[in-house]
């Protein structure tokens, strides 16, 4: 379940980047406001300038504690549209916690089950 959290984690982290990539405004869009380019999420943590694997580490972190729903605020969207697709990421994570729990809880029962038989057969 860890790797498949990690992977999970992973995988949103890079679409979380591509998304805050193509979303982000040009240039254009920017002249005359340069207080708007601290607003999106990739500029005003300066992810831009990083190694692809820093890139990568500050995705999946950020999406792991997102998607955890434990949310540390170190990391967080800075435009509404960056914010209402990070809701959309928190509910996801509750959806994919909730049923790893469950699942979590099936194998501990199963686990359980299996022992009882064994100590009813000794």
């Amino acid at each position: 379940m860890v790797i498949i959290w990690g992977c999970l984690s992973f995988l949103c982290g890079m679409l979380w980047y591509i998304l805050c990539d193509v979303y982000q405004p040009s240039d254009d869009e920017l002249y005359g406001n340069e207080d708007r380019e601290q607003d999106y999420f990739i500029d005003y943590y300066d992810i831009k300038e990083k190694s692809n694997s820093e890139k990568s580490i500050i995705m999946t972190y950020f999406l792991f504690t997102s998607l955890s729903t434990v949310g540390l605020g170190d990391y967080t969207p800075r435009s509404d549209k960056e914010r209402l697709v990070g809701a959309f990421v928190l509910l996801f994570g509750v959806a994919i916690t909730s049923f790893l729990m469950e699942s979590l809880g099936k194998m501990v029962a199963k686990f359980r089950e299996f022992n009882n038989d064994i100590d009813h057969h000794e």
